[in-house]
């Protein structure tokens, strides 16, 4: 099997069950919708019921299970990912 190092690879299955390749940084996450910093920008994920089952920033691999019913790409900007962080901050405290 071809080794995918550097590559950012999304593999959805039955829309239940995604893996991830080339992920950064987990920016916000909750049972709605995760947020990831990846190689091509950032993804937002939205479904219901995500859970993510497993995650190595070292390797930049990601797998979520639950129902997704939406992907979203957006540049890398600075202030954009500043401003998500503090989204995901305050989401998690007003929770």
């Amino acid at each position: 099997m071809e080794e995918i190092a550097g590559k950012h690879v999304l593999n959805l299955k039955d829309r239940e069950y995604l893996t991830v390749t080339g992920i950064r940084h987990v920016i916000n996450y909750d049972e709605g919708e995760i947020i990831l910093e990846t190689d091509m920008g950032t993804l937002n994920l939205k479904g219901d019921k995500l859970n993510i089952l497993n995650l190595d920033l070292k390797k930049g691999d990601l797998s979520v299970s639950g129902h997704f019913t939406g992907f979203n790409y957006s540049e890398n900007t600075g202030e954009g990912r500043g401003k998500l962080r503090r989204q995901g901050i305050l989401r998690r405290i007003l929770k």
